[in-house]
């Protein structure tokens, strides 16, 4: 794992995680779509297998994103409670979990957000004038796939 030096560093590194993380949950929101969605072409109906692929492709999008170059260069951390651990065992800097949980924090939130926007318009638009077809479908533990695609 690299070292993280000073302050610039850490502010660029932050930056790739900020990336990073973003890049992760707009893919995981995409996949989200794709896979679980009724209406989706390459929907998998089993409702067994799907939590089983959805893991495993999730599985090899974190693999793939920790080990790029800019995964590389910021340790890949990917998530807060890895960067609390990492420094709670000193293997990272105190001076640097701040701004890393920012990045991480602000990442998600607006990869979600774009996977949510670009998911909702597109399926939108394809079934514009069709006001009775987007509905809540399928439940996926406690959260309906598709609830924030409900016309009203």
């Amino acid at each position: 794992m690299p070292t993280i030096e000073p302050p610039r560093h850490t502010a660029r590194r932050a930056a790739h995680e900020f990336g990073l993380t973003a890049l992760l949950l707009f893919l995981v929101v995409t996949a989200m779509r794709w896979l679980l969605a009724p209406d989706s072409p390459t929907a998998i109906r089993n409702p067994d297998l799907a939590p089983v692929v959805l893991g495993a492709l999730v599985g090899v999008l974190l693999t793939a994103l920790i080990l790029s170059p800019s995964g590389r260069y910021s340790a890949g951390h990917l998530n807060p409670a890895v960067t609390v651990a990492l420094w709670r065992l000193g293997a990272f800097p105190g001076r640097a979990v701040l701004p890393y949980i920012a990045a991480q924090a602000t990442g998600s939130l607006v990869g979600t957000a774009l996977g949510g926007l670009l998911w909702t318009h597109i399926r939108h638009r394809r079934r514009s004038g069709d006001r009775n077809t987007v509905r809540r479908t399928r439940r996926w533990a406690s959260h309906d796939v598709d609830a924030g695609c409900r016309d009203g």
